[in-house]
């Protein structure tokens, strides 16, 4: 009689996994799943926009975004919806969503009052990034005055008055172009009890306007009513009368 082998042990034996199978039938239907949508998302359309744009965006910007009704959202470029508000100063930080299947929604907070400009016979808000906003009934510190309406000279004043206020710890009321490298500065300082302290500063600052402004923001300057600060050698000064 021929001896038989001896049986595999048990503990040997490679036994079917039931954790990969499992694993591998949620793959095939998460893969199914993509696919599905894969193929659905070409017909996938904007269905409806909500615009929040807030007071001083222009209707034209809302008619735009609803015109996007229709649009397939693989076409849909949220970089270009966003740019579509921001161009208007009015508006500040723009949130832009699209909730699937077709849902768009644009947010604008507003930009904000930095200054104000007079633009024919009315006073309008100046946004931080220099451009013309809101129509205002009165004007708002800094007034600027001489400048083009422009958002590039707008914010070049901003930053002269936004300079000065730093310098002297005083608080800006207007900035006025005299001339294309002089600009007159009306700050009211603390402890100043004669009005405005007329400043003439340059776009860039002078050695001059960094000394003179650090006496008056440290007290040390008394009696005078204005200064020519556009100098890096010497500062003209006169007294308040």
């Amino acid at each position: 009689m021929r001896r038989l082998a001896p049986p595999f042990p048990n503990r040997l034996r490679i036994v079917p996994s039931r954790n990969g199978s499992r694993r591998r039938l949620l793959l095939l239907a998460a893969g199914l799943i993509v696919a599905m949508l894969l193929a659905m998302l070409p017909s996938w359309r904007v269905q409806s926009v909500t615009a929040a744009l807030g007071t001083g965006v222009p209707a034209a910007a809302t008619r735009s975004l609803v015109s996007l009704r229709g649009t397939p959202v693989l076409l849909l470029n949220l970089r270009w919806v966003r740019r579509i508000v921001e161009v208007w100063p009015a508006a500040g930080a723009v949130e832009v969503q699209l909730q699937m299947p077709g849902k768009l929604l644009v947010h604008a907070t507003p930009a904000g009052i930095a200054g104000s400009v007079r633009i024919g016979r009315s006073w309008h808000a100046v946004t931080p990034r220099g451009g013309p906003g809101v129509v205002l009934r009165a004007p708002v510190p800094p007034v600027l005055t001489g400048f083009e309406p422009k958002p590039v000279a707008l914010r070049s004043a901003l930053s002269v008055a936004d300079r000065v206020a730093r310098e002297t710890g005083g608080r800006v009321l207007s900035v006025t172009s005299i001339l294309p490298d002089d600009l007159e500065v009306h700050v009211v300082t603390a402890g100043r009890g004669a009005g405005p302290l007329v400043l003439h500063v340059a776009h860039e600052p002078a050695a001059g306007e960094v000394k003179w402004t650090r006496m008056i923001r440290e007290g040390k300057v008394s009696g005078t009513g204005w200064a020519d600060l556009r100098f890096d050698d010497r500062v003209v000064v006169g007294d308040a009368g």
